[in-house]
């Protein structure tokens, strides 16, 4: 007799563990590359945004600068004219009004001549230019102590302190009259 071949008894396969049943969380119920787009959408429009804004304040910028930079081109050409006639004779000082800046130190300038703008800018210390009207000028200066102004060359005192912001002074033929009648020491 032969003996049969020893064979190991039957094991059972482990048991899954049951599936719970309800309902999934709301994570696990939306994809999440739908996440994924959103996120990526909002970044594109925040950058979009960040460069639109960007661009236009550019633009505004190269705007002033060659408004300033054209006018203030076109201006010294008329500074030389007037200068040979106020020598010889005072007579244009009661047609055209002249101011002079000259400035010390770095300083934000805005003039307007008969209201139209000439300067409108960050000027470099030793800036120094003459500018003419018909009727009057309005100055803002960002630093006061700065702009050393003459009025139909007569020099005046110092607009203000270190610093200190001087807005929509106007300098017309009344204060012209009233500057020399009281001379340059009481002068605005």
């Amino acid at each position: 007799p032969q003996l049969a071949p020893l064979t190991p008894p039957a094991v059972d396969p482990p048991k899954k563990a049951a599936a719970k049943k309800g309902i999934p969380s709301a994570f696990t119920r939306i994809d999440r590359n739908i996440f994924l787009l959103t996120l990526i959408v909002v970044a594109l429009a925040a950058v979009s945004w960040w460069a639109i804004q960007y661009r236009r304040g550019a633009q505004r910028e190269e705007a002033v600068v060659e408004t300033a930079t054209a006018e203030t081109v076109t201006t010294p050409a008329a500074v030389p004219t007037p200068v040979p006639t106020q020598t010889a004779a005072p007579a244009p000082d009661d047609t055209t009004l002249r101011l002079t800046i000259d400035l010390s130190d770095d300083c934000w300038i805005q003039l307007q001549a008969d209201g139209k703008t000439l300067v409108a800018d960050v000027m470099r210390a030793g800036y120094r230019n003459t500018f003419e009207a018909k009727d009057q000028f309005r100055l803002s200066v960002g630093n006061a102590a700065a702009a050393g102004v003459s009025f139909n060359d007569v020099r005046l005192p110092t607009l203000g302190g270190d610093g200190e912001v001087i807005k929509n002074r106007v300098f017309d033929r009344e204060a012209l009259q009233r500057l020399r009648a009281a001379g340059p020491e009481t002068a605005q």
